[in-house]
């Protein structure tokens, strides 16, 4: 619920974890609500290359792409978070 709690949370973990995708994510999220959102998407394009089909990486993507007006770009990481997860309410 405290933001700047979840942002200390997340890098600790990504100091001790910095392969597991879903810390990756969890930082790539607070990076994005911090308004560092050229990081966040460096951090999530790199879990990309490495794990195309990772639906959470995906759906951050696409949301970050979204907020930023991006609505072409955005699909196209939806679709593949969709796919990923079929029957995600999330995505």
């Amino acid at each position: 619920q405290n933001p700047d709690e979840a942002a200390r949370l997340a890098e600790g973990l990504f100091r001790e974890t910095p392969d597991d995708p879903f810390t990756i994510v969890q930082v790539a999220n607070c990076r994005s609500l911090a308004g560092r959102t050229d990081e966040a998407v460096a951090i999530l394009d790199e879990l990309l290359r490495t794990a195309p089909a990772h639906a959470p990486a995906l759906r951050l993507r696409g949301r970050i792409e979204a907020n930023r007006g991006r609505d072409a770009e955005a699909l196209p990481y939806l679709r593949r978070a969709a796919a990923a997860e079929p029957g995600s309410q999330e995505t």
